[in-house]
């Protein structure tokens, strides 16, 4: 079944990523990226911009920007409670605190920023630990580096994980320990990170070759040992960590954030617009309104309401489109 949006934003640049504030169902951070090409007089360059936005769908703007913050093209956003941190094309780590006073709109006040690779080497994605502690940064160098949020320092020289771009890393939701990456090697592969000053890691496993890059690794936040593993060949495989070396089943990406709804997934399918499915790979809902790159979406995080659908933010790339729907 197709479903239609609630109402449109335009980001003005090219979106890219797109999360909601945990709990809350109308605040949500996006970031851009614009690719400036060479020119005879400069080289290529990239912009970008984190932005804080509130829904109100009862007002005539429906989307107010609280915020902007010029940065390097922003590549990847990730929230932890009122604090969050977005990877960028410049190869840093910007970490902000979500903050409201008794005159101000809520805003974002920075709080630290860290480059976690070698000039010319882009961040592409990055994970909070299980604690909050670190954050987990993958390059386009193929590289991982683990920031140590306190001191913005880096506790591990970068050490290879993929032989191209590493795209994907998380970290276990159950395990402080173990994280995932994968890339455009085609392989997605689990680390045992507990000696983290060491440049030197070897993965415990290294999945066999798929016929496309991995673009996105997603651990259930509900089940523990259950991993989604993306990949550019328009699929998405289920995995057990205990015995990772055959999928479960094929199916989708971002797990619903609410325990009454485990079994839900949404993905975004760039070619094929998005879809709501369920664990088994079954497709609930379709979403087709982007006319460019689906590349980033998220569930609402406020309280959970398994009676009614849950408000979701898509945004697509070329079209510097943000839609809201419910799903």
């Amino acid at each position: 079944m197709s479903i239609s949006s609630t109402f449109t934003h335009n980001t003005d640049w090219p979106a890219d990523t797109v999360e909601f504030a945990p709990g809350y169902d109308d605040v949500l951070c996006l970031g851009t990226y614009l690719l400036h090409e060479a020119t005879e007089t400069s080289p290529m360059s990239r912009s970008g911009k984190l932005s804080l936005l509130q829904l109100q769908p009862h007002s005539q703007q429906h989307t107010v920007v609280l915020q902007e913050i010029a940065l390097g093209a922003v590549t990847d956003i990730k929230w932890r409670n009122r604090t969050v941190a977005c990877s960028t094309a410049d190869g840093s780590i910007v970490i902000a605190e979500l903050q409201q006073t008794e005159t101000d709109p809520l805003f974002l006040s920075r709080s630290a920023e860290a480059a976690t690779a070698a000039s010319g080497v882009l961040a592409l994605a990055l994970d909070w630990s299980t604690n909050g502690d670190h954050i987990v940064v993958s390059h386009s160098d193929g590289s991982l580096a683990v920031l140590d949020v306190m001191t913005t320092s880096v506790l591990s020289a970068s050490w290879l994980a993929c032989d191209f771009e590493c795209w994907a890393v998380a970290w276990d939701r159950f395990s402080a320990s173990v994280v995932y990456s994968g890339g455009d090697d085609g392989r997605w592969k689990i680390w045992d990170i507990r000696d983290s000053s060491s440049s030197s890691q070897t993965a415990t496993f290294t999945s066999k070759r798929r016929d496309a890059g991995v673009t996105t690794i997603s651990p259930s936040p509900h089940e523990e040992h259950l991993i989604a593993v993306g990949s550019y060949d328009s699929s998405v495989s289920l995995y057990d960590r205990r015995s990772p070396r055959e999928p479960l089943t094929y199916s989708t990406w971002a797990w619903h954030p609410a325990a009454s709804r485990k079994d839900t997934l949404l993905i975004a399918c760039m070619h094929d617009g998005f879809k709501v499915c369920d664990t088994t790979g079954r497709v609930q809902l379709r979403f087709d309104e982007h006319q460019s790159l689906a590349y980033g979406v998220d569930w609402a995080r406020g309280p959970s309401h398994a009676e009614k659908p849950t408000i979701v933010a898509s945004c697509s790339f070329y079209d510097h489109t943000l839609k809201i729907w419910a799903a």
